[in-house]
């Protein structure tokens, strides 16, 4: 069963919602631009959105990324102490929310209560409210003199992502298979590029 098609009214409202104050890659036009002339690009954005949605091909041009190290530390000296920071063209991140809004639906389902990351409304100050409501409860148990807590972070998690175990793992979750063809084309043939030139 193909995708159904996002109305034009929602090309708008995605349009809105761009913060211009985030950064995008240098190849890109400014954000507020795409703001300031939503009328007149929402029709041709609609149409490649729909292409998008149809044919599970998502732009090779809005999968190259500019590679900005950021400094962790104060006075960095050698290349740990910077942490890189991909810029995307800021119309394929509007894209990439068409695809996430298709997914939704599936992943409420999957998504665990206890996990804030990636979800609406909620984030790490939820996470901390409910580990200090938990390890409160734990202590006002009779036999609780103390509580435990083990914390693992995993270094460049999504940087090891293997894209079949995640396509897998989506599709033994339900979700449809046209949308997998999406997500597998957008982690494919991905470019990176700092400086003046492709790496």
């Amino acid at each position: 069963m193909p995708l159904q098609p996002i109305i034009i009214g929602k090309v708008k409202h995605l349009l809105n919602t761009l913060d211009t104050t985030k950064a995008s890659s240098a190849a890109d036009f400014p954000t507020w631009l795409s703001k300031l002339v939503k009328e007149d690009i929402c029709i041709p954005l609609h149409n490649i959105f729909n292409c998008i949605l149809s044919t599970g091909d998502f732009p090779d041009f809005w999968k190259m990324a500019q590679i900005v190290p950021l400094p962790k530390v104060s006075h960095p000296t050698v290349y740990k102490d910077f942490r890189p920071i991909s810029l995307l063209f800021h119309l394929g991140k509007l894209a990439e929310q068409v695809v996430i809004n298709k997914l939704k639906g599936v992943l409420c389902d999957v998504i665990a209560n206890n996990q804030y990351a990636y979800r609406s409304k909620v984030g790490t100050t939820d996470a901390i409210l409910q580990l200090i409501d938990d390890c409160t409860l734990d202590l006002d148990h009779p036999n609780s003199k103390y509580v435990q807590l083990a914390s693992l972070d995993f270094s460049k998690a999504f940087d090891r992502l293997q894209p079949t175990i995640l396509i897998d793992k989506m599709l033994s979750y339900g979700v449809k298979p046209n949308i997998l063809r999406i997500i597998e084309d957008f982690l494919s043939r991905r470019q990176q590029w700092g400086e003046q030139r492709f790496i």
